[in-house]
Order: C-alpha cells, then sequence, then structure tokens
C-alpha cells in the first residue's frame, strides 16, 4: 500500500497544467456560445425616438435664432452700409444760419400774413408729471409729425425726403428726467414713430392736440425700430430758452 500510494503520488505531480482555451467547451467537446445581448427595454427605445424627433423639429428654430442672433449683434455695422445716406450727413461748405432760414420763410409768404401756419401752445412747467400723477400718461396716444423717412424699406413705404408731412399716432412709455420716451416701431411696420429727418418736430398727447409738449430729438438703437427720445417742453430749461423767442 505504501508503494502504491507513493507511485500515485509522483504521477499527480508529474501530471502537468493544462493551458485554459478562451472558449468554454461543454462535456462533448464543442464550444459553447455566448449568451444572446437582453433587449433594450421598450421605453427606452421609445424615448430614444422621441428624442431624435425632437431634435429634428427644434433644429430648424435654433438654427434661425442662430443665424438671426448674429446678424443682430452685427445690426449697427450693417446698417451703416445698407443705409448710408441715413445714417451719415456729410458738412456742407456753406451753412445757413437760423436768421437766413426765418428770412426765407418770410420772403416765401405774403407780407404780414401767417396763413396755413398754425399756432400751437407751450405747456405750463411740469406739465407731463401732472398728466403722470393723474394716472392717464400710460394711457395717453403720442402724435409724432416730421418729415423724415417712412420706413426703411421693411414697412409699406419709403420716404425720400418728399417734403411731404405725415402724422404718427404711438404710445408713451417712460419720462426719463428732461426726456420723453415713446415708442418706435415703423422702421420695421412703417407705422408708429419718427426716423431720420423728423428731428424737430413736434410731439402732442391725444387728449390735446393743440399743445406740443415735447420735440423729435434721437432714437435708440439706431434703425428706427425701438425706442424715440424727445425733450420735453415742460421742464424750466426747455421753457427758459422757449421764453426768448416766445411770450409765454
Amino acid at each position: 500500500m505504501r508503494i502504491e500510494a507513493e507511485t500515485l503520488r509522483d504521477k499527480e505531480d508529474s501530471v502537468e497544467p493544462i493551458a485554459t482555451e478562451p472558449e468554454q467547451k461543454g462535456r462533448d467537446g464543442a464550444v459553447a456560445e455566448s449568451p444572446a445581448p437582453k433587449p433594450e427595454p421598450r421605453l427606452y427605445r421609445v424615448i430614444w425616438r422621441w428624442h431624435f424627433y425632437a431634435g429634428l423639429l427644434t433644429l430648424p428654430v435654433l438654427l434661425t435664432a442662430a443665424v438671426t442672433g448674429g446678424i443682430y449683434v452685427f445690426r449697427e455695422e450693417l446698417e451703416r452700409v445698407i443705409y448710408p445716406r441715413l445714417m451719415f450727413v456729410e458738412p456742407q461748405p456753406q451753412r445757413i444760419s437760423y436768421n437766413e432760414q426765418l428770412a426765407n420763410v418770410a420772403a416765401a409768404l405774403p407780407a404780414g400774413s401767417t396763413t396755413g401756419i398754425p399756432v400751437y401752445d407751450l405747456p405750463s412747467l411740469g406739465y407731463i408729471e401732472t398728466v403722470k400723477k393723474r394716472g392717464q400718461l400710460a394711457r395717453e396716444t403720442a402724435i409724432v409729425v416730421g418729415y423724415g423717412v417712412a420706413s426703411l424699406g421693411r414697412g409699406p413705404a419709403t420716404s425720400n425726403f418728399d417734403g411731404i408731412r405725415r402724422v404718427a399716432e404711438t404710445r408713451v412709455l417712460s419720462i426719463q428726467g428732461p426726456f420723453l420716451l415713446i415708442a418706435d416701431s415703423h422702421g420695421q411696420s412703417g407705422q408708429g414713430g419718427t426716423c431720420g429727418g423728423d428731428s424737430g418736430g413736434p410731439v402732442f398727447l391725444s387728449q390735446d392736440p393743440t399743445l406740443i409738449i415735447a420735440i423729435t430729438t434721437a432714437g435708440f438703437p439706431e434703425g428706427c425700430h425701438a425706442i424715440g427720445i424727445y425733450t420735453r417742453l415742460d421742464t424750466e430749461a426747455a421753457l427758459t430758452f422757449l421764453s426768448q423767442f416766445v411770450t409765454l
């Protein structure tokens, strides 16, 4: 028995290790197949499909927003190129003084005649603040008058400074110190504001269209499609200046 045990131990020690193969074999020697992948859940496929469709639907919107947003960033530069006549004024060698302009107007009319020239009133000190305190300013319609551009080509018509007086109605936004801010959208629609060539024109409120409350001064931003800035005539500085020329 001792001899047989030693002989068995020697056989076990002499057995060489069998190299493992990557494939797992069955008892009959056939290569066992790897387990099939589990099918994706139905909810996952549905969500992925709707996510794909949503991407197709929103892609045009995002591209449009990106392109138009990029154009808006360079809006002022583009408008200087597209509308140079409206954005820049070249000084002329000969300038006409205020007195010469007044003399030309007087010479164009019969002696002592003011036919066709309407006479309007000026507001009292703090008139616009009084209207605001009454709660009426936010509901008021502002009437602006001028001879300038009616549209920048994006509305129904464009003025070529043809000398035609135009009237537009818009809404008052707020009071900013000596200025009155009024909505200006006619650069886009052809209606509702002032633009190049309208500076100095009168502004009225619908409750009293015979009272000039402000004059057209500027716009923000350039392009006549956002906010019009108008100098109030009911401030102490404005009335002091006007008293040099008219009787208040």
